[in-house]
């Protein structure tokens, strides 16, 4: 089930809860949201494979539920991954590294730094073959999610430092720097450890 986002941002789709309750309370709202078939949410899956919930893991965001995962089709029904938004890390504050948990677990697991090997299988279906089957069609590998989550933690860290140097000029960035690129980057090394 995906999301037509407001005319602020026309052409944009966002992922929704499917449990029953809230797929009711959704429905109601006529014109808002649209059922798809299999290959078109394996379609738009495909888009997120290299992004998801890896990154927010990674950087520890808290608020990483399903309406924060958006897909935009441009005019020529091209389907990309709409930039990151609503992303605040908590490694920034005291004690988050150890406490830290995601909104939506990967794989059973929610806590920051301890998404591994097992978790990821889990997302990947491996302990539900037909799952699996469907996952692995799609790109969504145990391999395949392994490798990108291993890819992300080694990269992370690089990319955010540029982040900082870039921006260096901003009020506050050194600040947020201090307080944000060691616990990202001792979650990254925590999270390629079991990998």
């Amino acid at each position: 089930m995906l999301a037509h986002i407001g005319l602020d941002c026309p052409g944009a789709v966002q992922f929704c809860h499917a449990d029953k309750r809230s797929l009711a309370k959704t429905l109601a709202r006529p014109g808002t949201y649209e059922p798809l078939s299999r290959e078109d949410i394996a379609k738009r899956l495909r888009e997120l494979r290299n992004h998801s919930e890896d990154s927010y893991c990674l950087i520890g965001v808290p608020d990483a539920h399903a309406k924060n995962y958006s897909l935009h089709l441009s005019p020529n029904d091209m389907v990309e991954l709409a930039p990151m938004y609503d992303v605040a890390s908590a490694l920034a504050y005291d004690g988050m590294e150890r406490t830290g948990r995601l909104a939506m677990a990967i794989g059973g697991e929610n806590r920051f730094g301890r998404v591994g090997k097992g978790a990821i299988g889990r997302y990947a279906g491996l302990q539900d073959k037909r799952l699996a089957a469907a996952l692995d069609g799609s790109g969504f590998s145990e391999s395949a999610c392994l490798e990108c989550m291993a890819r992300l933690a080694q990269c992370m860290p690089t990319a955010m430092e540029r982040v900082f140097e870039n921006e260096d000029r901003l009020p506050g960035m050194d600040e947020l720097r201090s307080h944000l690129l060691a616990p990202v980057r001792q979650n990254c090394d925590r999270t390629l450890a079991p990998l």
